[in-house]
């Protein structure tokens, strides 16, 4: 594939022409609008493109970001001072070190004499449907005989003073217990990093997702159990983390609370290990162990046209196709039905209709996406009782995909006039992408002021070489015209959210109505106030 020529040439007043590249834009440009918007991996590729990307991706408050925003628990003062002091190169080595999912030792390179440290600390997050429920810094000692000839354990939590949660188990209607698991099982995950000041190196020894999710026998508590396998000095060893959480029983339907968290090290038969063990596994794992990245990643978007038995050839495309990359995404319109409660009018749906689709979901292991927002996807728009809503596109992952996007989600909602629901699929939450851009809104040229605005401000000089002049100028410009937009003519963003919110709410209204004339026409007029 040929390379993109990033290069414009500009003869416009110049005889003799100059080009242009990315290095023309001024630093702060970049670093605000550009690299502040990239998640760790995205910003690490980046900084291989050119020299001067380099030199602004390696920006240590660039990076201080992104570890606080992925794990809170790093916004501690005195984990960033360790971080700032200890690594090579601050949050950026630190970010290299934990983001990836640990990979075992070789067995050649397994130090047996590694030096134990004096200490180690553990950056925990608990995290529930993409939100934060729980974040502690935990600092063990680890030097005292009684902690290296008892068995190997790391305790977040009192028992005695149980934390609260904001899980309910309100969130799964009935008295299902096994759904309920079922659901802790999908949208709980942990993150667990280990750092070890003497080796000025960190590793998350979580498996993200938990590996089984059960009630107590005889307390009825729920322990979640995550685990990662790891290289020990004559075998495979497990490290184990352990929450236990109480408060969801039927006499208690407030919010749930964490009494334990724990971490271990166990060997294959279940044995804990004790501590001058478990300090070498860990050693090993944290210094020694490979980190699994993701290179790339697969998305296959689907519009397929339901005409009886050419839904037969969708399910066979599918299943012939081979990503190129491991973590796969299929998503969009498949026209298709995977549930016997997913419509609402028209025919009755019946296993016979859902036959084909559920079988090529189970032969090829690929798991529901994480859904909020609308029910349905599609609507007929017709009146009356010809009304007929449906879900009919989906979003599908396999395990691979899971493996490094633990809370990625798909939320489907009317943000548009269009029979189908927008969908869109996020992998982080609360990103933080530096300077707010401006929304510009062509109605404004039309304003007889809005060249006085803009002209006003962009003549007066500014001391400054020409890109920065420039900047400066822009930015100057951008608050002159937001004032514009707020004093004269009358906030427009404001009201086409307004518009657009009133739209969702009375869309979602008239969906939950099905076939309700009032409630269609209501949904007619919101449509074409918000079109306007």
């Amino acid at each position: 594939m040929a390379t993109p020529d990033l290069t414009t040439k500009q003869t416009a007043g110049d005889d003799h022409g100059c080009e242009r590249t990315i290095s023309a834009l001024h630093p702060d440009i970049i670093r605000a609008h550009i690299l502040a918007r990239l998640d760790g991996p995205s910003l690490a590729s980046a900084a291989s493109a050119s020299s001067q990307l380099h030199a602004l991706s390696v920006d240590e408050s660039l990076w201080q970001d992104i570890c606080t925003s992925m794990w809170p628990s790093v916004a501690d003062p005195r984990l960033q001072q360790l971080i700032v002091s200890n690594f090579p190169s601050g949050h950026r080595s630190f970010f290299s070190d934990s983001f990836p999912t640990i990979d075992e030792v070789p067995p050649r390179v397994f130090n047996h004499n590694l030096s134990r440290p004096s200490g180690l600390i553990s950056a925990v997050d608990i995290f529930y449907q993409g939100k934060l429920v729980l974040s502690k810094i935990e600092e063990t000692e680890t030097l005292s005989e009684w902690f290296l000839c008892s068995p190997f354990l790391v305790e977040l939590i009192d028992p005695k003073d149980p934390i609260p949660i904001d899980i309910r188990r309100a969130a799964v209607p009935g008295d299902d217990d096994g759904a309920w698991l079922k659901h802790l099982e999908e949208n709980v995950t942990l993150s667990w990093i280990l750092i070890d000041p003497n080796l000025k190196r960190a590793a998350n020894v979580s498996s993200r997702r938990p590996v089984s999710v059960n009630r107590h026998w005889l307390t009825g508590e729920i322990q979640l159990r995550f685990s990662t396998v790891m290289t020990g000095a004559r075998e495979v060893v497990q490290c184990g983390l352990v929450v236990t959480c109480g408060g969801d029983t039927d006499k208690e339907r407030g919010k749930m609370h964490v009494r334990e968290v724990g971490l271990h090290v166990e060997d294959m038969e279940g044995r804990h290990l004790k501590g001058s063990e478990s300090l070498v596994i860990l050693g090993n794992a944290i210094e020694g162990g490979g980190r699994r990245k993701v290179e790339a990643i697969s998305i296959t978007f689907v519009y397929w046209l339901n005409i009886g038995e050419e839904m037969k050839d969708l399910w066979a495309a599918l299943s012939g196709l081979t990503p190129p990359a491991k973590s796969w995404l299929i998503t969009r319109d498949f026209n298709a039905l995977f549930d016997l409660e997913v419509r609402e009018g028209g025919k009755k749906v019946t296993v016979a209709d859902i036959e084909d689709a559920t079988k090529w979901l189970a032969q090829n292991h690929m798991e529901v996406l994480l859904k909020t927002g609308s029910k349905f996807t599609w609507t007929s728009n017709q009146e009356g009782s010809k009304r007929i809503y449906s879900k009919i596109d989906h979003s599908f992952v396999n395990e691979d995909w899971f493996d490094f996007f633990s809370l990625v989600k798909a939320k489907y909602s009317w943000e548009s006039i269009y029979d189908h629901c927008a969908c869109v699929i996020s992998l982080k939450v609360n990103e933080k992408i530096g300077y707010k851009p401006l929304r510009y809104y062509n109605c404004w040229a039309d304003h007889q002021d809005f060249s006085h605005v803009v002209l006003s401000d962009w003549v007066k000089p500014v001391r400054a070489d020409v890109m920065k002049a420039l900047f400066l100028k822009l930015m100057r410009s951008k608050h002159k015209l937001k004032k514009f937009n707020k004093e004269t003519i009358g906030d427009i963003g404001k009201g086409y959210q307004a518009a657009k919110t009133h739209y969702m709410e009375v869309r979602m209204e008239a969906q939950a109505h099905g076939q309700d004339l009032n409630y269609q026409k209501k949904e007619k007029e919101a449509a074409a106030h918000f079109h306007d």
